[in-house]
C-alpha cells in the first residue's frame, strides 16, 4: 500500500478482504448479494402503437423466445431473489408453445403514469440534458422531455421505492425501497442494467448518496434498522459500517475529499447526515474501513433536519429544517453560523443553481431562489406550486430546476436574471403514487380549475385501500380515459400525450369508489353515499344526488343508451337511476352485503352484481326482479365480466381462481386454479375485449395477465405496478389495455393480437 503514489486504487482489493471475512460471519444467504452486470434482465421500452415489439413477429414466437422454466420473456422485471432483479417493466409469457387454437396476443408497458411525490428526492434532471428520471411506485422511470412515449423503467424491488439518488456524471442510479425486502439496487444508466443488489438493511431505505467520484454508495436503513452502510462500486462489498448517528438519520451526502488544515484535500471522503436535531461531518479511510464523526456545534439552534447540501467548493454546508429555514454551516469549524428563512411547513429539498444560487423547495408549495454565499443569503425570486415541493434537482449548466410536489405534479423552472422562477408543467399525476409505506394518501386543496363539493365523511366501502381505484373509456372512445384517485380528484387523460385536459376536485366526499365516463358527464361514486356528475368537457359539478345509498357507493355503472345509470352500495343494494330527473326508477336489494362490481348486457335490460357475501346475482331490470343466483364456495367476489357473445360470466375473488359460469346451471362451468401468483394472490379485477376472445385480470401480487377465454390460457404478464390492481379496462378498439392500482399507478398496455 505504501509503494502506491494514491491509495485509493487499493480500496477494491482491502474491501474486497474485509467483506468476505464479514460475509464468512454473517451466512450466505444473508449478506451483501451482487447482480453482476450483463446478469439482468432486459430493460423495457416503449414501442410504437401498432407495431410489435420490434423482432417478435407474433406471440407464438414470444413464447418461444422466453425459454424455459417459466424464464420472462422481452423483460419481464419483478422482484428477482437471490442474483438480482429484472430491469424493466414489461409483459412476459409463460415458457411454452401456444397450443393450436389458442389467441394469438399480448400486452406490452406503452406508458406509466404517477409520480411518487411524497418522496424526497424523487425526481432527477439527468446530466445528459434530455431525460429526467423519477419513482412511480416500485419503478424508476426514465423519460425523455420532448417525447412523452419514450419512457424506460427500471423493475428491481418488490415494493415501493423510498429513495433515489443518481451519481454526478450520471452514469449510475441508486433506489431503496421499504418492506420485508429492503434493498439497495444500483443501476447502469447507459445499459439499463441491474449491477448490484444490496441486501444488508432490515425493514427499509431512508436515503442513498453516490461519492463525487463515483467509486462508493452510502445507505442509510430507517430507525429500526439504525445503520449506515458505505459500499464499494468496484466490487460490490461493504467498505465501512456504522451505527446511525443522529438517530434517526434522515439524508446523507459526500462532500468531496477531507481537507486539511491548509485546506488541500486528503485521501479520506467527507460525509454528512442530519437527522433529528444534529448534523453529524464524517471522515471515512477507504483503506482501513475506518468512519470517524464529527458533531457540528449548532449551539442553540435546535431543529429538526429534513435535507442536506454542500457548496460548489465544499466549504460551506446547508441544511434544511422543518420549521421553514436552513441552517448555514462552515465546513472547516463546524459551527452553525446562521440560519436563513425561507418559507412555512418546512423546507423540504435543497439544489445548487447557476451562479452558487440555492433554490429551496418548501412545504407550502413554494420555490425560492436564494443569491449569495457563505452565511449570508438574500431572496431573489419565488413562484407557489400546488403541494409540498419534495423534489428539487438542477440542470448540468443550472438555469433550469426540475420541482416535484406531494400533489403529483412535475414542473420545469427557468432560473433566470435576477434570479426570477418560470414554470413549465411537465407532467401531472395522481398524488401519493406509491407514496411509501403507510402514508394515506391525503386531499388535494388547491388544483388549478377544481371544483369543491360538499357532503360527510364516510367509512371505507371497499377491502383495497389507496392510489387510483377505478377507470372508465366512454363508449366508442379510445383516445380518452377517466380516473378517480383517493387524493379526490376525478380526472380525464388524453391518450395521445398523457395530458389532463378535464379535472375535477371534490373536497368533503370521502374517497371516490367508481368512475362511469361517457361524452357528456363523468359520473362518480363516493364514501359518503353521494352520486356526482361532472361536465365531461369543463369539469364543472352539473349534479349530485345526496345519500344514494347509506354507507357509501361501490359501483358505478351507465346504461349503453346512456339515459340511466346503475349504482351499488355499501349495504349491498343495487338502485337504478334515470339521469335526466335523476330519480331511482329502480330497488334491489338481496345481497347480504357491500356490492363490489356491476355490468350490464347489452340490451340494457339484464344486469349482474356480485358481491362480498359470496354471490352473485342475474336482474331483469324491468320487472325489478332477481332471475339467478350463484354462490360460490368461499370468499368475496371482487369483479365480476361478461364474455364477449355474453354466454359466459366471469368472477374473481377470494378463492384465488377464475371461475366461468353458465346462468342456466348452478356449478361453475370451469375453473382456473392459482390464476395468479401459483395461487398466492387473489385476484381483484377482470375485463373482457370486446373484439377478441381474451380478457385480462389483475391481482393483489400487483400483475397484469392477459388470458385466452375459451383455453383458460395465460398468454401474457405485466409486470409494473407494486400494488395491487383496482382496476383495468381494455379500450374500445382493444388496441390498449389501462390498469390502476393502489401504488397510485396507472398503467397504459399496448395489446397485440
Amino acid at each position: 500500500r505504501g509503494e502506491l503514489a494514491d491509495p485509493r486504487p487499493a480500496l477494491a482489493w482491502r474491501c474486497s478482504f474485509r467483506t468476505a471475512a464479514s460475509a464468512r460471519l454473517s451466512g450466505a444467504a444473508r449478506g451483501v448479494r451482487a447482480c453482476v452486470a450483463g446478469a439482468a434482465a432486459p430493460f423495457i421500452r416503449r414501442s410504437t402503437r401498432l407495431n410489435r415489439p420490434a423482432g417478435v413477429a407474433s406471440a407464438r414466437e414470444a413464447y418461444a423466445m422466453s425459454g424455459e422454466g417459466g424464464a420472462p420473456a422481452g423483460g419481464g422485471g419483478g422482484y428477482g431473489g437471490d442474483g438480482g432483479a429484472g430491469a424493466g417493466g414489461g409483459a412476459t409469457a409463460a415458457a411454452r408453445e401456444l397450443p393450436e387454437g389458442a389467441v394469438d396476443a399480448t400486452i406490452e408497458l406503452e406508458h406509466a403514469i404517477g409520480f411518487a411525490g411524497s418522496v424526497p428526492g424523487a425526481l432527477l434532471y439527468h446530466p445528459n440534458g434530455k431525460d429526467f428520471i423519477y419513482v412511480a411506485g416500485g419503478c424508476v422511470v426514465i423519460c425523455d422531455f420532448t417525447d412523452p412515449h419514450n419512457q424506460v423503467f427500471l423493475r428491481g424491488h418488490d415494493g415501493n421505492i423510498s429513495c433515489l439518488a443518481m451519481s454526478p456524471s450520471g452514469r449510475l442510479l441508486a433506489s431503496g425501497q421499504y418492506g420485508e425486502n429492503a434493498d439497495v439496487c444500483v443501476w447502469d444508466y447507459d445499459n439499463k442494467k441491474l449491477l448490484y443488489r444490496f441486501c444488508e438493511h432490515d425493514f427499509g431505505i431512508v436515503d442513498v448518496a453516490f461519492s463525487d467520484d463515483e467509486r462508493l454508495l452510502a445507505t442509510i436503513g430507517d430507525v429500526r434498522d439504525k445503520k449506515m452502510f458505505v459500499w464499494d462500486l468496484a466490487t460490490g462489498y461493504i467498505n465501512a459500517s456504522v451505527t446511525q448517528s443522529p438517530l434517526p438519520t434522515e439524508r446523507v451526502a459526500f462532500g468531496g475529499m477531507v481537507k486539511n488544515i491548509k485546506r488541500r484535500e486528503t485521501t479520506n471522503y467527507q460525509l454528512v447526515t442530519v437527522g433529528n436535531k444534529q448534523v453529524n461531518l464524517w471522515a471515512l479511510n477507504p483503506i482501513s474501513g475506518e468512519l470517524q464523526a464529527a458533531p457540528v456545534a449548532m449551539h442553540s439552534f435546535v431543529r429538526d433536519f429534513t435535507c442536506v447540501l454542500f457548496s460548489a467548493d465544499r466549504e460551506w454546508l446547508y441544511a434544511g429544517t422543518t420549521t421553514g429555514d436552513f441552517a448555514c454551516i462552515n465546513v472547516k469549524s463546524r459551527l452553525h453560523q446562521s440560519a436563513v428563512h425561507v418559507c412555512s411547513g418546512g423546507v423540504h429539498s435543497l439544489a445548487l443553481a447557476a451562479g452558487g444560487r440555492i433554490v429551496a423547495g418548501g412545504g407550502d408549495g413554494s420555490v425560492l431562489v436564494f443569491r449569495g454565499g457563505g452565511r449570508d443569503w438574500v431572496d431573489e425570486g419565488v413562484i407557489n406550486l400546488t403541494g409540498s415541493v419534495k423534489s428539487v434537482h438542477a440542470s448540468p449548466a443550472g438555469d433550469e430546476v426540475l420541482a416535484g410536489t406531494s400533489e403529483g405534479y412535475i414542473h420545469r423552472l427557468r432560473v433566470g436574471e435576477p434570479g426570477t422562477l418560470a414554470a413549465l408543467l411537465v407532467a401531472e399525476n395522481h398524488a401519493h403514487a406509491g407514496a411509501g409505506l403507510g402514508e394515506s394518501a391525503g386531499s388535494s386543496s388547491s388544483a388549478a380549475g377544481s371544483l369543491m363539493s360538499d357532503g360527510g365523511a364516510a367509512k371505507p366501502a371497499s377491502s383495497f385501500v389507496g392510489g387510483v381505484v377505478s377507470m372508465s373509456y366512454a363508449a366508442g372512445v379510445s383516445d380518452r380515459f377517466a380516473t378517480v384517485s383517493e387524493d379526490n380528484t376525478v380526472r380525464i387523460w388524453d391518450a395521445s400525450d398523457y395530458t389532463v385536459p378535464v379535472k375535477a376536485f371534490v373536497k368533503d366526499g370521502g374517497h371516490p369508489t367508481s368512475v362511469a365516463y361517457s361524452l357528456d358527464a363523468l359520473l362518480s361514486g363516493w364514501e359518503d353515499g353521494h352520486l356526482r356528475c361532472h361536465h365531461a368537457d369543463t369539469g364543472e359539478q352539473l349534479w349530485r344526488i345526496a345519500d344514494a345509498h347509506r354507507g357509501g357507493i361501490t359501483s358505478t355503472i351507465i346504461s349503453n343508451n346512456q339515459r340511466f345509470c346503475l349504482t351499488g352500495g355499501v349495504a349491498g343494494e343495487v338502485r337504478v337511476w334515470e339521469l335526466r330527473s335523476r330519480e331511482m326508477v329502480s330497488h334491489l336489494k338481496e345481497h347480504t352485503m357491500g356490492v363490489t362490481r356491476l355490468t350490464l348486457f347489452d340490451d340494457d335490460v339484464h344486469a349482474l352484481s356480485c358481491s362480498r357475501d359470496r354471490s352473485f346475482l342475474c336482474w331483469d331490470l324491468k320487472r325489478e326482479k332477481r332471475i339467478s343466483s350463484h354462490t360460490q364456495r368461499m370468499g368475496a367476489i371482487h369483479s365480476i365480466a361478461l364474455s364477449r357473445d355474453q354466454s359466459l360470466v366471469m368472477t374473481v375473488g377470494q378463492e384465488k381462481r377464475i371461475t366461468y359460469w353458465d346462468l342456466r346451471t348452478p356449478e361453475p362451468v370451469m375453473v382456473i386454479d392459482k390464476a395468479h401468483s401459483d395461487g398466492d394472490a387473489e385476484a381483484t379485477a377482470i375485463a373482457v375485449a370486446g373484439s377478441l376472445d381474451v380478457f385480462a385480470t389483475g391481482g393483489t401480487d400487483a400483475s397484469v395477465k392477459l388470458w385466452d377465454v375459451r383455453m383458460g390460457l395465460c398468454l401474457s404478464e405485466g409486470v409494473g405496478h407494486s400494488g395491487t390492481i383496482r382496476d383495468l379496462k381494455f379500450s374500445p378498439d382493444d388496441r390498449q389495455l389501462v390498469s390502476v392500482a393502489q401504488d397510485g399507478g396507472i398503467f397504459v398496455w399496448n395489446v397485440y393480437a
